[in-house]
C-alpha cells in the first residue's frame, strides 16, 4: 500500500509551490497520513508531526505559537483539528514573512511566502468562522477522497470533467467524442470488478485488503473510533442517537432528504437531525446533493439528496454479501452512490471548477447527476444494465429539451459506446477502470 500513487500527490505538490499552507482534508482513514509520507519522501516535506501523540498535542496546546516557531519549515501537522488554536498561530508567522518581504522597490510589493505548511484533518476546521477568516487567502484546500477504481489499477484518472468538456465545448462531432472515449477504455476488464469496488468501497485498507473479515471488523471498529474521536468533538452526548442516524442514512442513501420522515422513523427531534446531517457532511461521511435549477437562487430551496460517501460502508452497515450483490434489490443504489463517488474525486481533482447537481423537472422526470462547469452542462444518467431502452433515456430528454446546450452521457454496464441521437452517448461504466 506504501507504494500506492494518489492522483492528489502532483495536485498537493503544484499548490504548494503557490501557497503558504494547504489543508487537506477529508474522512479518517483515507490516506491523508500516507500521502503525507509520499510528500515527504519526495522532498517536499521536511518533518511531520503528529497531534494524536498526547505529549505534542499538550505542547502545542500550551504554546500555539511559541510550537509554531519551534518547527522547521517546509511542514506537515497532522490532524489539525484537535488543536484548531495553532491556525492563528501560523496565520501569524505568515504575515510576518510577508511583512519581512515587503519591498517598495519591488513590482507586486511583496513576496508571498510559499510552500510552509502542509495540515491535515478528518474533520472541517474550515466550518470555525475565525478559522476561516484567519487563513483567507492564504489557504488551498484539497479534499482527499478514498481510492478511485484507476488509482487502485495505478492508471491515469479518466478526465471526464477536463478533456471531455472541452470536447463539447468546441463542438466537436461524435466520432471525434467516441474516438476519445475509446482511448480510455480498458482493453481487458473483470467482470465482477464493478461489484468488487462496490462491495470493499475506496478506503485503502479495506479496499487493498480485499478480505471478507477484515472488511467486517475494519468497519465494525470505524464506526466506533470514528464517534469516539470526531462526533465526541461536537459535544454530541447522544451518541446512540448520532449511530441510529448514520445507520438509517446508510439504508436510504441518494433518497431525498426529510428531516420530519428522519426524526420520526428514528425517535429524534427534527433540529437535532438536521444538526447530525451537517455533522456527517463535516467529517466528511455523508454529502448532500442539490437539486439543479437555472436560477442559482432557487438550488439552495429545493430538497437535496443525501449520499453516504463509501459504497463499502453502506454496503456493511446494509448487510449486503459480494456473491449476492448484482441480485440485491438495493443494487442500482448502490450502484447510482459508486458512481456519484467516482465523479465526486474527478470533480476534486478540477481545482472545484465542477458543479455537481441531480435533476427533477415539476413532472417528476429525473436525471441522476448534472456537472456544470462554467458554462458547460453534463447530464449523467446511470444506469445497472447492459441495454438500454428509450423510455430509460426519458428523463435526459426532458432536460436536453430544457437545456439545449447540455450533453447527456449514460453510464451503463454494457460493452459498446452507443449513440442516441445527436446529444446522447452510452458509456460502459469500465471506463472508469
Amino acid at each position: 500500500m506504501s507504494m500506492l500513487q494518489r492522483t492528489a500527490i502532483t495536485f498537493l505538490e503544484a499548490s504548494f509551490s503557490l501557497f503558504p499552507v494547504v489543508l487537506i482534508t477529508g474522512a479518517r482513514q483515507v490516506g491523508k497520513s500516507m500521502t503525507l509520507e509520499k510528500l515527504k519522501e519526495k522532498g517536499v516535506l521536511k518533518n511531520i508531526v503528529v497531534l494524536d501523540d498526547i505529549s505534542v498535542l499538550n505542547s502545542a496546546k500550551e504554546d500555539p505559537i511559541a510550537f509554531i516557531e519551534s518547527l522547521e519549515t517546509p511542514v506537515a501537522i497532522d490532524e489539525i483539528q484537535r488543536c484548531p488554536e495553532l491556525m492563528l498561530a501560523i496565520k501569524a508567522k505568515i504575515d510576518r514573512e510577508k511583512k519581512d518581504g515587503f519591498d517598495l522597490n519591488a513590482k507586486n510589493n511583496y513576496k508571498l511566502s510559499k510552500g510552509k505548511f502542509v495540515l491535515t484533518g478528518s474533520a472541517n476546521v474550515m466550518a470555525h468562522p475565525e478559522i476561516r477568516e484567519s487563513l483567507a487567502g492564504r489557504i488551498d484546500i484539497i479534499q482527499l477522497e478514498g481510492l478511485s477504481a484507476r488509482e487502485i489499477k495505478q492508471k491515469k484518472s479518466f478526465p471526464l470533467f477536463s478533456d471531455f468538456m472541452n470536447l463539447l465545448k468546441q463542438k466537436a462531432e461524435l466520432a471525434e467524442m467516441i474516438s476519445f472515449l475509446s482511448l480510455y477504455l480498458p482493453e481487458s476488464f473483470v467482470e465482477d470488478e464493478l461489484e468488487t469496488n462496490i462491495y470493499y468501497g475506496a478506503y485503502p485498507e479495506v479496499r487493498l485488503s480485499e478480505s471478507d473479515f477484515f472488511r467486517n471488523r475494519w468497519f465494525a471498529s470505524y464506526e466506533i473510533t470514528y464517534i469516539e474521536r470526531d462526533i465526541r468533538n461536537f459535544r454530541v452526548d447522544d451518541v446512540f442517537g448520532f449511530n441510529k442516524l448514520f445507520r438509517y442514512i446508510a439504508q436510504r442513501s441518494g433518497s431525498l432528504v426529510n428531516y420530519h420522515q428522519v426524526a420520526t422513523a428514528i425517535g429524534l427531534d427534527q433540529r437535532t437531525v438536521k444538526r447530525y446531517i451537517e455533522l456527517l457532511e463535516l467529517t466528511y461521511q455523508a454529502t448532500q446533493l442539490q437539486a439543479y435549477h437555472s436560477n442559482y437562487g432557487k438550488r439552495m430551496i429545493k430538497t437535496p439528496k443525501i449520499y453516504l460517501n463509501d459504497t463499502g460502508h453502506m454496503s456493511f452497515t446494509q448487510g449486503v454479501e459480494l456473491t449476492k450483490l448484482k441480485e440485491n434489490d438495493n443494487y442500482g443504489c448502490l450502484l447510482e452512490n459508486w458512481l456519484f463517488s467516482e465523479l465526486r474525486k474527478l470533480a476534486y481533482m478540477e481545482t472545484n471548477q465542477t458543479r455537481l447537481y441531480f435533476y427533477r423537472s415539476h413532472a417528476g422526470k429525473e436525471v441522476d447527476f448534472i456537472a456544470e462547469k462554467g458554462n458547460q452542462i453534463l447530464a449523467i444518467e446511470c444506469k445497472g444494465k447492459r441495454t438500454i431502452s428509450k423510455k430509460e433515456i426519458s428523463g435526459l430528454e426532458v432536460f436536453l429539451s430544457d437545456y439545449p446546450e447540455a450533453f447527456g452521457i449514460i453510464f451503463y454496464t454494457g460493452k459498446d459506446i452507443l449513440t442516441y441521437g445527436s446529444r446522447i452517448l452510452a458509456i460502459p461504466m469500465r471506463i472508469f477502470f
